[in-house]
C-alpha cells in the first residue's frame, strides 16, 4: 500500500522570549565606589577601588557631584559592559558577569578592585559617625575621641608605609606591633589609649573579613599591659580634704577648685556640670537633689546634695542665667586644675575626669552599694561601675574582707 506523507506546517502561538535585562548599578559603601551587576539570577558586587565623597553619587544619571573624571569613568564602564553583553547575545554566548566585568575593568587599568586600608578605616569611622548622627553616641566629646583615634591610626600608617593606596596585604602583625611601640615611646600613650587605636584597626580588617576580602587580621593577638597604678586616676580622701580646705591667693583658682569639689561630691562629669540648669535642682521632703539626664548616655540620674555641695551651689547661683555655674572651657578648666595640683602638691595629672572616679571610689569605700551608686552615677548596669571603677580596687577590697574574716576567726 502506497502511503503519501504530507508535511503540515506548525505555527506556534507563543510569543518570542524577551531577552533578560542586564542590571548595572553603582553605589557607595562609605567613601568607596562599588558596582553591582544582576542578570538572570546572577548577582555580582565589586569595589572599583575609587574613593569618593559620601553622598555625591547619583546612580540614575551616573554622575558624581564635583568629580567629572569619576563621572566619565563610571559612564564608560557601564557603556562597555552593555556593549560586551550585546556581543554575547548576538553570537548566542552565555553572559558571565565575572568575565565581562574583569575584561572591562582591566581595560581601564583597574586590576585590584579591593578597597584600600584607608577605605576600610573610613568605613570604620563612618560607623561611629552614623551612631553619633542617629543619637546612639550622644556626646560630641565621645565622637571627637573616635575622630582622633581614626586620625592617629591613619596618619601613622600613611607616614610609615608611604603609599597613597595602602593594600590590605601591606600591613602585617609586625607593622601593628610597631604602631603600638610608637604610641608607647614617641607619644607616651597609656595602654588603654593605645588599645582604642588597636581596636580601630582591628575593626577595619573585620569589615574586610565580612566582605570576604581578607581573612588575616594583623591587629589581632597583641597583648597590652593594663595600667598598673590605678590610684593615679582618682584622689584619695586626704587629698580631696586638703584640696577643699586650701586657701588660694588667686580668685580664679578658688572657682575652679569649687567646681571640681562639686564634681567629686556629685559624680557629674564636665559636660553635665557645664549644662546643669537651675530647674534641675529639685526640692524633696528629704532635701535638695539633682535630677538630670546624662549628656553621654541619656540615662536619668538622681543625686542628693551633700552639705558642702549645697554650699558650693548656693555660692554661685545667679552668676549665669539659667545655669548653676559659670563653667569655663574644658581646656582652660583642665589647665587650671594642673596648676592647682602643683600648688596643693598633688602629684597626679589632675583633670576633670578625676572627679567622677574620685566619687565612685570614695563612695564605695564608705559602704555605698553598687545599685545606689548606679542611680547617682548614671550607669545603665552595675557591671559598668565594676568595670570602670570598682574592679580596679579589687586587691584592697580583698585585703579588707580577709581582715574582717581574720577578726571573726578564733
Amino acid at each position: 500500500m502506497n502511503t503519501k506523507l504530507t508535511a503540515i506546517g506548525y505555527k506556534s502561538n507563543s510569543k518570542p522570549r524577551k531577552a533578560s535585562k542586564l542590571g548595572i548599578n553603582f553605589f557607595e559603601r562609605g567613601p568607596v565606589l562599588y558596582i553591582r551587576l544582576t542578570y538572570e539570577g546572577q548577582k555580582l558586587e565589586k569595589s572599583l577601588g575609587v574613593t569618593i565623597t559620601p553622598g555625591t553619587l547619583f546612580n540614575k544619571t551616573q554622575t558624581i557631584k564635583g568629580d567629572d573624571a569619576g563621572s566619565a569613568l563610571i559612564q564608560s564602564i557601564k557603556a562597555e559592559i552593555e556593549q560586551n553583553a550585546s556581543k554575547a547575545r548576538v553570537i548566542d554566548s552565555p553572559i558571565i558577569l565575572e568575565s565581562i566585568l574583569q575584561l572591562v575593568l582591566s581595560g581601564k587599568g583597574i586590576i585590584d578592585c579591593k578597597p584600600t586600608f584607608q577605605n576600610l578605616l573610613g568605613l570604620a569611622f563612618n560607623e561611629a559617625k552614623a551612631k553619633y548622627t542617629s543619637g546612639k553616641i550622644k556626646s560630641e566629646k565621645t565622637f571627637k575621641r573616635y575622630e582622633k583615634v581614626y586620625s592617629d591610626v591613619l596618619n601613622y600608617f600613611e607616614r610609615t608605609v608611604r603609599n597613597p593606596a595602602i593594600r590590605l596585604e601591606d600591613i602585617s602583625f609586625y607593622d601593628a606591633s610597631r604602631m603600638i611601640e610608637y604610641f608607647q615611646t614617641a607619644k607616651g600613650f597609656e595602654p588603654e589609649t593605645i588599645r582604642k587605636r588597636l581596636e580601630f584597626g582591628k575593626r577595619a580588617y573585620e569589615i574586610a573579613r565580612q566582605k570576604k576580602l581578607q581573612e588575616h587580621n594583623p591587629f589581632q593577638g597583641h597583648k597590652l599591659p593594663r595600667a598598673k597604678n590605678y590610684a593615679k586616676n582618682h584622689l584619695s580622701e586626704p587629698e580631696l580634704n586638703n584640696l577643699a580646705a586650701f586657701v588660694f591667693e588667686t580668685p580664679a583658682y578658688h572657682e575652679i577648685r569649687d567646681f571640681f569639689a562639686f564634681q567629686c561630691l556629685t559624680s557629674l562629669n564636665y559636660c553635665d556640670l557645664e549644662a546643669l540648669l537651675e530647674t534641675e535642682i529639685v526640692e524633696t521632703d528629704r532635701g535638695p537633689a539633682i535630677s538630670q539626664q546624662r549628656s553621654k548616655t541619656g540615662t536619668e540620674v538622681f543625686i542628693p546634695l551633700l552639705p558642702l555641695a549645697l554650699d558650693i551651689l548656693n555660692r554661685y547661683r545667679g552668676r549665669k542665667p539659667r545655669y548653676c555655674f559659670p563653667i569655663p572651657t574644658n581646656q582652660h578648666y583642665n589647665r587650671v586644675l594642673k596648676e592647682i595640683a602643683a600648688i596643693v602638691k598633688i602629684k597626679k595629672p589632675l583633670t576633670s575626669s578625676f572627679a567622677r572616679k574620685t566619687f565612685c571610689n570614695l563612695a564605695f569605700d564608705k559602704g555605698m552599694d553598687v545599685d545606689s551608686m548606679g542611680v547617682i552615677v548614671g550607669h545603665k548596669t552595675a557591671k559598668m561601675a565594676y568595670k570602670y571603677y570598682l574592679a580596679k580596687q579589687a586587691p584592697n577590697r580583698a585585703f579588707d574582707a580577709m581582715e574582717a574574716l581574720k577578726s571573726k576567726l578564733k
